[in-house]
């Protein structure tokens, strides 16, 4: 039902895209891999921006650091077998949800994706170590983890007219796997990498991640259990 669909390849075009329709009030929905089940991704009216054609440049690891760098374009499983290839097999992605093989790494991370690993571990947030992000009025922010930590319940942001403030959310969060809205911390102290990973674009848009990497072990075994 939207009634634009833009495919930017890169943060310039998707900077005009997202400058433009700050400035003409146009409703934007960001797309990638569409595998969610709420219909996030069809909206009713204004403007859909899929990431599908944002796929350059390629993932590239850099085997000191054990992290990968990926456009957020490509699907999530590309990039874990480009992490396998690229270290020989010595290290690997660990976030393995079943649509892996269909949902894009953006998407991925937008959503805190997650896998058959349980706890905070196997989610896209505990691994993502840097994003770059554009903010609604198409401002580029490359946020690495321990770049941007909130005080007194506010970030900071480095803009070119100067600094620009952003309050963050405070509400309580239950100790259980959820999906109830961006990050937040009751004391109002939190990573800026933290704060943008699962808030499903409500912030902006985010266009390359940074992943931190594991050992891959020796051997493991998957075992799965049918419950009464």
């Amino acid at each position: 039902n939207a009634e634009i669909l833009c495919y930017p390849r890169n943060d310039n075009e998707c900077s005009v895209i997202l400058t433009y329709c700050r400035g003409a009030k146009i409703p934007l929905t960001i797309a990638a891999g569409r595998t969610n089940l709420n219909g996030s991704a069809t909206p009713n009216g204004g403007m859909v921006i899929s990431i599908e054609k944002m796929t350059l440049p390629e993932p590239k690891l850099n085997l000191n650091a054990r992290c990968i760098s990926s456009p957020v374009g490509i699907y999530l499983e590309d990039m874990r077998n480009a992490t396998l290839q690229q270290s020989h097999n010595r290290l690997h992605f660990p976030v393995d949800p079943t649509s892996r093989r269909e949902a894009m790494v953006g998407g991925a991370v937008s959503c805190n994706a997650s896998g058959f690993v349980p706890g905070p571990a196997g989610a896209m947030r505990y691994w993502t170590e840097a994003l770059d992000f554009l903010t609604p009025d198409g401002y580029k922010i490359t946020c690495k983890r321990g770049h941007y930590i909130s005080n007194n319940g506010e970030f900071i942001l480095d803009y070119p007219d100067g600094p620009v403030t952003w309050k963050v959310l405070t509400y309580p969060r239950p100790d259980i796997k959820n999906a109830s809205g961006p990050y937040s911390d009751e004391n109002g102290t939190l990573d800026l990498v933290d704060y943008l990973v699962g808030s499903e674009g409500i912030f902006g848009l985010i266009t390359s991640a940074t992943f931190r990497l594991k050992e891959m072990p020796d051997e493991y075994l998957n075992l799965f259990f049918t419950l009464p």
